[in-house]
This record gives C-alpha cells, structure tokens and sequence, in this order.
C-alpha cells in the first residue's frame, strides 16, 4: 500500500479532502493507496462520508484491537470507535477475510 498521512488531532478534519488538496468532493482514491489518521490519544473517533462519493473500508485501530467499518457514500452517520489510528482505504482492500463491524 501506498500512504498518505491524514490532518492528526484537529476536530474538524475533512478526511480524504484535507488530503487531496483540500477538496471535499473526492470522487477517486487509487487502488492500494490508504490515509493514515494518527491521533495523540486513544480516544473516541468519529468519521462519516457526507461529501465522499466512493465507498471505503475505514479501520480503526486501539490499543489491542482493531475493527473495519464499511463508509457508504454520501452517508451523514458518524461511524465511531475508540482508536489511536484510523485507516482509510477503497472497499475491501483493508478487510481481508474479516468480517465488518466486528472487532479483532
């Protein structure tokens, strides 16, 4: 995978938009190329996709756990989880043989 470091620590982050110059409409990510959001603190973290048109697999990843969520586009449900690292990538290039929602 090709990384690409998301806004760390800021409240109002636009995820993929904050990376890819600052657009909030982003309608393509490549193929095997993930966004790292780091964090000082474990903590709560919340992520939606209202202005993301792709379909993403977003991994959050705790102390001694992890656990992949499925983002639908245009979705405005925050998906929250506790995580010190979450992980953005195009639907099912992070999932493996794993099953959504459940943590590992």
């Amino acid at each position: 995978f090709q990384a690409e470091d998301g806004i760390r620590d800021q409240p109002r982050s636009r995820g993929l938009g904050d990376v890819y110059k600052r657009q909030m409409y982003v309608d393509y990510l490549p193929p095997n190329h993930i966004v790292k959001f780091h964090f000082q603190n474990l903590s709560t973290k919340c992520f939606w996709m209202r202005n993301t048109s792709i379909p993403l697999d977003i991994k959050f990843i705790g102390s001694n756990s992890e656990i992949i969520e499925k983002g639908i586009p245009f979705s405005e449900k925050s998906i929250c989880h506790r995580a010190k690292l979450v992980v953005e990538a195009n639907r099912g290039e992070l999932i493996g043989n794993r099953q959504y929602g459940k943590r590992y």
